[in-house]
Protein backbone atom coordinates (compact mmCIF):
# COMPACT_ATOMS: atom_id res chain seq x y z
CA UNK A 1 0.00 0.00 0.00
CA UNK A 2 2.91 2.37 0.62
CA UNK A 3 3.90 2.26 -3.06
CA UNK A 4 0.48 3.59 -4.12
CA UNK A 5 0.77 6.52 -1.73
CA UNK A 6 4.34 7.23 -2.82
CA UNK A 7 3.22 7.26 -6.46
CA UNK A 8 0.33 9.60 -5.67
CA UNK A 9 -2.27 7.00 -6.60
CA UNK A 10 -5.53 7.38 -4.72
CA UNK A 11 -6.58 3.72 -4.59
CA UNK A 12 -7.92 1.53 -1.84
CA UNK A 13 -6.53 -2.00 -1.80
CA UNK A 14 -9.04 -4.61 -0.63
CA UNK A 15 -8.56 -8.32 -0.12
CA UNK A 16 -11.45 -10.66 -0.84
CA UNK A 17 -11.27 -14.03 0.85
CA UNK A 18 -13.56 -16.80 1.92
CA UNK A 19 -14.14 -15.84 5.54
CA UNK A 20 -13.41 -19.45 6.52
CA UNK A 21 -9.94 -19.19 4.93
CA UNK A 22 -6.83 -19.42 7.07
CA UNK A 23 -5.56 -16.43 5.08
CA UNK A 24 -8.00 -14.12 6.90
CA UNK A 25 -5.74 -14.14 9.98
CA UNK A 26 -2.71 -13.44 7.80
CA UNK A 27 -4.45 -10.50 6.10
CA UNK A 28 -5.51 -9.10 9.48
CA UNK A 29 -1.98 -9.50 10.81
CA UNK A 30 -0.71 -7.06 8.17
CA UNK A 31 -3.49 -4.52 8.68
CA UNK A 32 -6.39 -5.51 6.42
CA UNK A 33 -9.71 -5.50 8.36
CA UNK A 34 -13.44 -5.60 7.77
CA UNK A 35 -13.77 -2.52 10.00
CA UNK A 36 -11.51 -0.48 7.67
CA UNK A 37 -13.26 -1.89 4.59
CA UNK A 38 -10.06 -3.49 3.33
CA UNK A 39 -11.05 -7.13 3.92
CA UNK A 40 -14.22 -8.91 2.90
CA UNK A 41 -15.93 -11.86 1.31
CA UNK A 42 -14.68 -12.54 -2.23
CA UNK A 43 -17.92 -11.87 -4.11
CA UNK A 44 -18.66 -8.72 -2.12
CA UNK A 45 -15.22 -7.29 -2.84
CA UNK A 46 -15.52 -8.15 -6.55
CA UNK A 47 -18.94 -6.49 -6.75
CA UNK A 48 -17.66 -3.28 -5.11
CA UNK A 49 -14.44 -2.98 -7.11
CA UNK A 50 -13.49 -1.06 -10.23
CA UNK A 51 -10.45 -3.26 -10.85
CA UNK A 52 -10.02 -6.87 -9.78
CA UNK A 53 -6.82 -8.87 -9.70
CA UNK A 54 -7.76 -12.48 -9.06
CA UNK A 55 -5.09 -14.77 -7.68
CA UNK A 56 -6.48 -18.26 -7.29
CA UNK A 57 -5.25 -21.82 -7.58
CA UNK A 58 -6.52 -23.99 -10.42
CA UNK A 59 -8.07 -26.38 -7.90
CA UNK A 60 -10.05 -23.59 -6.25
CA UNK A 61 -11.35 -22.39 -9.60
CA UNK A 62 -12.76 -25.83 -10.31
CA UNK A 63 -14.24 -26.19 -6.79
CA UNK A 64 -16.59 -23.30 -6.80
CA UNK A 65 -15.70 -19.77 -7.61
CA UNK A 66 -18.25 -19.78 -10.40
CA UNK A 67 -19.83 -16.79 -8.67
CA UNK A 68 -16.70 -14.74 -9.37
CA UNK A 69 -16.94 -15.57 -13.05
CA UNK A 70 -20.59 -14.47 -13.06
CA UNK A 71 -19.73 -11.12 -11.40
CA UNK A 72 -16.83 -10.52 -13.77
CA UNK A 73 -19.12 -11.11 -16.73
CA UNK A 74 -21.85 -8.85 -15.31
CA UNK A 75 -19.38 -6.06 -14.61
CA UNK A 76 -17.75 -6.47 -18.04
CA UNK A 77 -21.12 -6.03 -19.74
CA UNK A 78 -21.97 -3.01 -17.56
CA UNK A 79 -18.69 -1.42 -18.60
Amino acid sequence: MDSFAAAGVDAKVKIGLRMSSQSVAEAEAVGFTKAKGTLGEVLDVVAESDLVVLLISDAAQVRGLCGVRVWVEILRVMG
